[in-house]
């Protein structure tokens, strides 16, 4: 019987898997962008000129002209926000070519790389923040950002991405830029808007707002909902069944209190539920042996490796297209079905109230936040767990409480001096039942890790490890802006912080070793049920100053110094607290010491331009930037007290960043727009030594000082120095084309062209594991009125599959031991391929009411 095939059906490239190869693609979609110029010229002949239009930003906690702030700012209306379907925190960044969003070893480890840089351990480099209030969290049993920040965005006036130290401005988390969700506040007339999307993949989405006065003049309410879901683009080879989908519902309330020109308050209620399936993951095995560096065998002793082992093997190169990888993910042996994902629910309200108190302005910004996340994972992904002798398991159930208060007063007026001061109070609860374990057998003994993965039927965790962190943070701040003379200005930024952190974490880590490698049988080394306890305490100073020339209203030039920094912490990813101390009850000397960091701090310069051109047809903006590094965080494998090699957080000496960004719109007509923005970075780790016992890092770094006191203590020095940053593409570029066409009755006619290109990048400091550069293009074509918006889209038109971030990962199954001497363990690592989404197909549909 012949089945009949869509149109697109034969366009599904790239090559091996359709007609058209994605070089023709690429090909054909170079030729209609490059033939937009004598298009635009065209059309500007026959219909005018028209002028681009202002954008009104709050970055410096005032409503400005974005072209009149003297910081790098991409800001997103909410025009665009529905044009393009932007719903997520990777939908922003993607609108910007100085932005990455990495997905690491779970859903809690997100990662947000801004202007090269790449938070391995401690806190994020990018603040999150809702209506100006910091909603940033770090994650406890793995790197990155929490789940705390809006996966789905619904409602917005606008979002602005700030890049560049902003920790006067944005508080302690904008090491390196911030990210401003501005909700959309009840106005004084009636505004209902209805949306809905469906796509290929099993894409929905469903969301509805009212919004208006009550009392008028006085009190306007509002409401807000939504829904989506997901049924992700691939299969589990294991079970068969689908990976990678996602549904949930969010829904808030909002108020305005008007109580005329002296104050008004807006409080805003929230919350979001939403589950997701465990994420698409494909591994890969494929390594390079790398020689171990003779300075790591010496005679004994001092020998580092024991002289049995003469290489190791090492994952490297470029992962192929997506098309040749499976994702292997086990079922829940205990049950027989999927695992459950991560789940999270979220309730946040915030209130803002603003007083005018006739010579200065008063705000109060008052945020508090609960948030329940679980996550439960296959933690190997390279197939089923019944019979293995290599299992692991992501499971974590985590309770956050979040409190903010923050005071600001401002001056009033235009006149040369404005100035704002302020005090924020940030503290932060966390609770986590962590039963997360790993299970090796070597392929010489008959048992596997059957009898410990847990009782048949339940989902209950084993062996759980209690962790609690309270996170408190003062700091006050002001700013000062003036005008001494027609056409500059000097400003100042500064923020004085304090910090105090309360660890208390499980003084072990469970291991599994039915095969005898420790002892045998179920080992806990020592006992998880010893909470140990670890405090830090920092404080430091974060200032900016900026001088700024502004010759005409359409020209904008400015020079920036800011101070950036990072405070110190303790991790908490890897072992228990006290590197696996093998005496229960007995701490080893400097436990308490062995998982804390120090301050990363930055000195950056910045030299930046705001200009308008030809009547406002014309926009183009720039920055060149200088990143210089002291003690940048990072993470390196140390030699535990057992003997087993664990992940420890350390500083990394010097590390330096050169970047240029250049930001591209022209609008000729009023129906016709081009945008572009291209950021090009030259990164290096100037000056990084540290010690290690792993045997991966030894090798893959290719030197070995022998350091530390006779054995069995010795450790290697490598040194890094001269190797690029991780996950700092050199090259990057967005742009887009958009022509709207009028047709009668007040409708239009939409097509808008989108491309994204991100150059390729390295995994890890080692340079070893690279991402390879990819293209990625996306259609939308649609009618649009005052009243309503009807938008059919491709995204990822030439089905792109390039592999385009991962991570790497200890592989269970290479689980060896050489007994030297010295003994030493080895545990090989994997990597593991973030799976792209496929060409996806749909329409959006957005109707409005009132005004």
């Amino acid at each position: 019987m012949e089945v009949e095939r869509s149109a697109w059906d034969g366009l599904r490239g790239p090559v091996g898997r359709g007609p058209l190869s994605a070089a023709a693609w690429r090909g054909a979609l170079a030729c209609v962008l490059l033939g937009a110029a004598p298009l635009a010229s065209a059309v500007a002949q026959e219909e005018g000129v028209g002028e681009i239009a202002e954008i009104v930003v709050t970055t410096r906690n005032r409503a400005e002209n974005l072209q009149d702030v003297p910081i790098a700012v991409d800001a997103i209306s909410d025009e665009e926000l529905q044009r393009k379907g932007i719903n997520s925190v990777a939908d922003v960044l993607s609108e910007s070519s100085s932005l990455i969003l990495d997905q690491g070893i779970s859903p809690q480890d997100v990662r947000v790389v801004v202007r090269g840089l790449s938070p391995t351990r401690g806190r994020p480099n990018v603040a999150f923040l809702q209506d100006g209030i910091d909603i940033s969290s770090e994650s406890v049993a793995s790197a990155g950002s929490s789940l705390l920040s809006s996966q789905r965005l619904f409602e917005l006036e606008r979002v602005e991405v700030v890049k560049g130290p902003q920790s006067a401005l944005y508080g302690r988390s904008a090491f390196n830029g911030a990210i401003n969700y501005i909700t959309r506040r009840p106005g004084d007339s009636f505004r209902s808007t209805v949306s809905g999307e469906a796509g290929s993949g099993g894409v929905y989405q469903a969301t509805g707002s009212v919004s208006g006065p009550v009392l008028p003049d006085v009190l306007n309410l509002g409401l807000n909902a939504a829904t989506w879901s997901e049924d992700g683009y691939y299969t589990n080879a294991v079970t068969g069944a689908p990976v990678g989908g996602t549904e949930g519902y969010g829904v808030a309330g909002s108020a305005v209190l008007d109580l005329g020109e002296a104050s008004s308050f807006y409080l805003r209620v929230e919350y979001t539920d939403d589950e997701s399936d465990s994420p698409a993951v494909a591994s890969s095995n494929k390594r390079r042996r790398f020689d171990i560096p003779a300075g790591a065998i010496l005679p004994f002793p001092d020998t580092v490796i024991s002289p049995n082992i003469i290489t190791a093997r090492v994952p490297t190169g470029k992962p192929l297209p997506a098309s040749e990888y499976a994702v292997r993910l086990s079922a829940d042996p205990r049950t027989g079905e999927e695992y459950p994902g991560s789940d999270r629910q979220i309730f946040r309200t915030s209130l803002i109230a603003d007083f005018d108190l006739g010579v200065v302005t008063l705000k109060s910004l008052t945020h508090y936040a609960d948030a329940d996340t679980f996550q439960f994972l296959d933690g190997q992904r390279v197939g089923s767990a019944v019979g293995s002798i290599a299992y692991g398991e992501l499971n974590a159930d985590t309770s956050t409480t979040l409190f903010t208060q923050e005071l600001r007063v401002s001056s009033v007026g235009d006149g040369p001096w404005r100035w704002t001061t302020g005090a924020l109070w940030w503290n932060e609860d966390v609770e986590q039942v962590n039963a997360s374990y790993s299970c090796f057998v070597p392929d010489t003994f008959p048992e596997t890790c059957d009898t410990y993965i847990g009782a048949i039927g339940t989902t209950e965790a084993s062996n759980p490890l209690y962790w609690t962190r309270d996170t408190e943070h003062w700091s006050v701040y002001a700013q000062v802006d003036w005008q001494f003379a027609d056409a500059w200005r000097l400003g100042v930024e500064a923020r004085y912080s304090w910090e105090d952190l309360q660890l208390v974490g499980p003084d072990g880590s469970l291991i599994i070793d039915p095969a005898g490698l420790l002892g045998g049988g179920v080992v806990t080394v020592p006992p998880p049920t010893n909470p140990f306890p670890v405090s830090d305490k920092d404080n430091f100073f974060a200032g900016k100053a900026t001088l700024t020339w502004q010759p005409y209203d359409e020209q904008l030039y400015y020079f920036s110094l800011a101070q950036a920094v990072k405070p110190s912490g303790v991790s908490t990813v890897g072992a228990g607290l006290t590197g696996l101390d093998p005496t229960p009850g007995e701490d080893l000397p400097g436990d308490e010491d062995f998982f804390r960091f120090d301050q990363e701090r930055m000195l950056v310069y910045e030299l930046g331009a705001k200009t308008r051109w030809f009547d406002d047809r014309v926009q183009v903006n720039g920055a060149l930037f200088y990143q210089d590094f002291s003690d940048k965080q990072t993470d390196s494998q140390v030699s535990l007290p057992n003997g087993l090699v664990g992940i420890k957080p350390v500083n990394a000496g010097k590390a330096e960043v050169l970047g240029a960004e250049l930001e591209v719109t022209w609008q000729p007509v009023d129906t016709l727009s081009v945008s572009a923005s291209y950021s090009w970075l030259d990164t290096e780790y100037s000056d990084f030594t540290r010690e290690t016992a792993g045997v991966n890092d030894i090798a893959a770094a290719g030197n070995c000082t022998p350091s530390g006191p006779a054995f069995p203590d010795r450790v290697c020095t490598i040194d890094l120095s001269g190797r690029e940053l991780e996950r700092a593409p050199e090259h990057s570029f967005n742009g887009s084309l958009t022509h709207r066409a009028p047709l009668e009755n007040g409708w239009s006619w939409l097509t808008e062209f989108a491309g994204r290109y991100e150059d390729s990048r390295y995994d890890s400091v080692f340079n070893t594991l690279q991402f390879d550069d990819y293209w990625m293009f996306d259609l939308r074509m649609g009618v649009q009125t005052d009243t309503w918006d009807v938008i059919g889209y491709v995204e990822n038109l030439t089905d792109d599959d390039t592999i385009r971030s991962g991570f790497t990962s200890p592989d269970l199954k290479t689980a060896a031991t050489d007994a030297g001497p010295p003994f030493t363990f080895i545990l090989l690592n994997s990597a593991f391929y973030n799976m792209p989404d496929p060409r996806t197909i749909g329409v959006r549909a957005t109707f409005r009411f009132g005004e």
